[in-house]
């Protein structure tokens, strides 16, 4: 029983156990900002696969099947644009203010874009190939 007794003496103080270390953040982590948000068209339908990204920098994201997204980046606090990218719809992009916390973009709506693709033909041939 004594066993039992030292073991809950060592938990219960304090100064018994071993001072853990604490690791300072990494720059990266302490200017980490969180954007978020949906990406939909005319209709308020989900666009899954749209890149969305912020305009000069290497952090972005692509919307999942419900046409969400959600990414970090390290960039410094500041203006930027977040920029959103899908074929067969125009381009949008929305600017956005990195400040001290996370930054949720409700809803971006995409217009369908008016070019299009002519028809495709399909045509068939045949030829031959001899030696003379």
């Amino acid at each position: 029983m004594k066993p039992l007794l030292l073991a809950a003496a060592l938990l219960l103080a304090p100064a018994a156990r071993p001072a853990q270390a604490q690791t300072p953040a990494s720059p990266i982590q302490s200017l980490a900002h969180s954007l978020s948000g949906t990406v939909r068209d005319a209709a308020s339908q989900p666009l899954p696969g749209a890149n969305v990204f912020l305009k000069t920098t290497f952090d972005g994201a692509t919307t999942d099947s419900l046409g969400h997204f959600r990414f970090s980046t390290g960039h410094a606090a500041g203006a930027l644009v977040l920029a959103v990218r899908l074929i067969g719809f125009e381009p949008a992009e929305v600017p956005v203010v990195l400040g001290g916390g996370p930054v949720a973009v409700l809803a971006i709506t995409l217009k369908a874009s008016r070019a299009q693709l002519g028809d495709v033909v399909v045509t068939a041939g045949a030829f031959e190939a001899s030696d003379a």
